[in-house]
């Protein structure tokens, strides 16, 4: 996962990635990076991009989840304190295991 934005990071994972590894990237990059898709067909690379949401959609979406809880809780499968943070990252990388898995900070 590349939250940084800085080139060397993509030509890092370009560089040799593991077959069927998934390059998800959240950075904002303001260079172009060169990529050799001819080198990167056989590994099978998932390249995922996310960007942030407009600023007061993201306040629209909290506010309703704050007025809401007892139906954004439907969703919820599992709630784990954040001392078992690695059970928790586990269980969510597990499809059919969990809807959501929510970390509390208590």
């Amino acid at each position: 996962m590349d939250a940084a934005g800085v080139p060397a990071v993509a030509e890092t994972v370009f560089a040799g990635p593991k077959l069927g590894a998934v390059f998800c990237v959240v950075g904002i990059y303001r260079q172009p990076v060169e990529v050799d898709f001819q080198m990167l067909i056989p590994s099978e690379l998932t390249i995922l991009f996310s960007m942030g949401h407009p600023q007061g959609e993201m306040f629209e979406v909290a506010r309703d989840i704050a007025e809401n809880t007892e139906k954004y809780a439907l969703i919820v499968s599992d709630v784990i304190p954040f001392a078992r943070v690695a059970e928790a990252i586990d269980l969510a990388d597990r499809p059919g295991d969990a809807s959501k898995v929510v970390v509390t900070f208590e």
